[in-house]
């Protein structure tokens, strides 16, 4: 748990809920946030391929959210 900071962010690497409480001498609100860190990617991309002139290779993953934007 990390207790005691007062900074405008914060970074964690360790998957957990987290909970923030700030006053500012007239009230104090809290909320919390669940993180959730994944573990490496791994990428196959197959044999080495040559592409000459106009021609295109589409690339697709398995992964679902590396194909998103």
């Amino acid at each position: 748990m990390v207790e005691g900071i007062s900074a405008p962010t914060i970074a964690v690497d360790i998957s957990g809920t987290y909970a923030l409480a700030i006053a500012n001498g007239c009230a104090t609100a809290s909320d919390t946030v669940v993180v959730s860190i994944n573990g490496p990617v791994v990428v196959d991309l197959g044999s080495d391929t040559t592409i000459c002139g106009a021609f295109q290779l589409t690339l697709f993953s398995s992964q679902p959210a590396a194909n998103s934007a």
